[in-house]
């Protein structure tokens, strides 16, 4: 795949998930606004579910991605992508009915036991975790046939589908919200409506995207036999990954009531809109190392794994850096709540930075994937999950949500610190410094040292537009001064320069 694919790629991707954090973001107030923060934070709970399962999912999409992308290198096994297409496909409906079936089940004793609401009664709570049930197992399918997509690098029109259906899912839930039933029963069954529609949408347009050959495709246990270990050892990755990311969560929607949980689902919003910006990157690298390490090319994988990782810098790190200086201020604007923005602004902070460390720790990750090496994900993450639980829990029991949050914070960290080291014992021996200092260190420093500077300059107070003017010039100024202190973008800028100024003399 030429470099110019892999940058429409990215491009396509960033458009994708940027118009789906605009849709999240835009709508969240009016959420709040008619269903209330503790029915909001039955949302939130949903959110959790859906996470908690993810790796039943991520390890056979993924799957799916890498042998699709390396099928494009390879060109010789059109009839066992097929076959592993629609094994695959059978796996994820299936279980995307023994998932919604057994969320019903226990629907009477989440609401009962788990959820501590004070405003919505047990029934309503029971309907809602019944709904979210369906939600779940209605757009189950739809992570596997996206991967495929990803995989035979249709990453632009599965961006326009998703696209479409954030704009029709959050639209559609407030014109609901607003002329038919102000409950969270009513925001549940649109969103299953839309979870439906979507997987079905995305099924017929991977089969009419895949090569055609001799034979219909079948269920093969063969298909399963070639790339079972590495489905396996992602989907364990992934199960400890969740558990970590997740158990802040998980704790908080039982220990805290239904509101205070609500407040902390907010901040992690603000938190995960570095996710649209990480996803995207991580989506069009990943199938594009999976190519590179099939044909053996390491030269080309080390300037792959640098120029990404430095590429990933410049995306997220201004903006985390921006928003945790200036948490309070954003959230005030965004939700016109001061007491929304007080319960919230320091979680939001907090969780922002652990976000950031994960997000830079998604590139070395996908290496180890596209090298099939899954162990060290497995086992940095179940040592991770030995240490962090009983931490987290004594956290949560001192400090609440702000404790929740500091534990997001060390568990990336310590991959960070120790993970990244590891695979390059294995992977691109000796270029674990020029990662650490030229890729990320000294970008994040000057990202966070200008936008604080800024925020002791700028005002925090006024009108709405003063406000977003002043917000605004303040990202706008630490994407710049960051990309300043990286090497490649100041050579980029120098050869920009350089023909800017021959133009100009030549039309002199």
């Amino acid at each position: 795949m030429p470099i110019s694919k892999l940058k429409l790629n990215v491009l396509a991707n960033f458009a994708g998930k940027g118009w789906a954090a605009i849709m999240g973001l835009a709508f969240v107030p009016f959420y709040i606004k008619f269903l209330g923060v503790e029915a909001y934070g039955l949302i939130g709970f949903y959110v959790i579910i859906q996470a908690v399962f993810v790796f039943l999912q991520f390890g056979l999409g993924t799957t799916l991605t890498r042998e699709i992308a390396r099928f494009s290198a390879l060109k010789d096994e059109v009839e066992n992508i097929r076959n592993l297409v629609r094994t695959l496909e059978i796996i994820y409906w299936v279980t995307a009915a023994i998932v919604g079936i057994t969320l019903v089940v226990l629907a009477p004793l989440i609401a009962v036991h788990w959820i501590d609401a004070k405003d919505l009664s047990p029934d309503t709570v029971r309907r809602a975790v019944m709904l979210l049930a369906v939600v779940i197992a209605a757009q189950w399918p739809f992570s596997l046939y996206a991967g495929g997509l990803f995989g035979l690098q249709h990453q632009v029109l599965i961006n326009v589908i998703q696209s479409g259906l954030s704009t029709v899912r959050g639209v559609g839930a407030v014109l609901i919200l607003w002329l038919v039933s102000p409950t969270i029963e009513a925001f549940f069954i649109w969103q299953a409506v839309i979870g439906l529609l979507g997987s079905l949408l995305v099924a017929v347009v991977l089969w009419a995207k895949i090569p055609k050959a001799e034979q219909p495709p079948k269920f093969s246990i063969e298909s399963l036999r070639r790339v079972w270990k590495f489905a396996a050892g992602v989907m364990t990755i992934s199960l400890l990954g969740i558990a970590l990311a997740q158990m802040d969560k998980v704790l908080l929607s039982g220990l805290l009531p239904l509101k205070t949980f609500g407040y902390y689902t907010i901040a992690g919003v603000v938190a995960s809109s570095l996710f649209y910006v990480i996803g995207p990157i991580r989506t069009a690298v990943f199938p594009k190392f999976s190519e590179l390490v099939a044909h053996g090319d390491e030269d080309a994988v080390r300037k792959l794994y640098h120029q990404s990782s430095q590429f990933m810098t410049i995306a997220i790190v201004p903006i985390a850096a921006w928003l945790v200086v200036f948490s309070k201020p954003l959230i005030l604007l965004w939700t016109q709540d001061m007491v929304v923005t007080e319960n919230t602004y320091m979680i939001a902070s907090l969780l922002v930075i652990g976000t950031l460390l994960n997000g830079l720790l998604n590139l070395p990750f996908v290496l180890q994937l596209a090298y099939s090496w899954t162990k060290i994900g497995s086992y940095a993450n179940l040592v991770a999950l030995i240490v962090l639980v009983p931490m987290l829990y004594i956290l949560v029991g001192y400090y609440g949500a702000i404790g929740a949050a500091m534990t997001w914070i060390i568990l990336n960290a310590g991959q960070m610190l120790i993970s990244v080291q590891v695979m390059h014992t294995r992977l691109l021996k000796g270029e674990q410094l020029k990662w650490y200092f030229s890729d990320i260190g000294l970008p994040a420093v000057a990202a966070f040292s200008i936008s604080f500077v800024c925020y002791l300059i700028v005002p925090k107070e006024g009108s709405f537009l003063l406000m977003a003017a002043s917000l605004g010039a303040s990202l706008g100024i630490t994407i710049v001064i960051t990309g300043l202190s990286m090497s490649s973008t100041r050579d980029i800028s120098k050869v920009v320069f350089s023909k800017l100024k021959s133009l100009r003399n030549n039309q002199i």
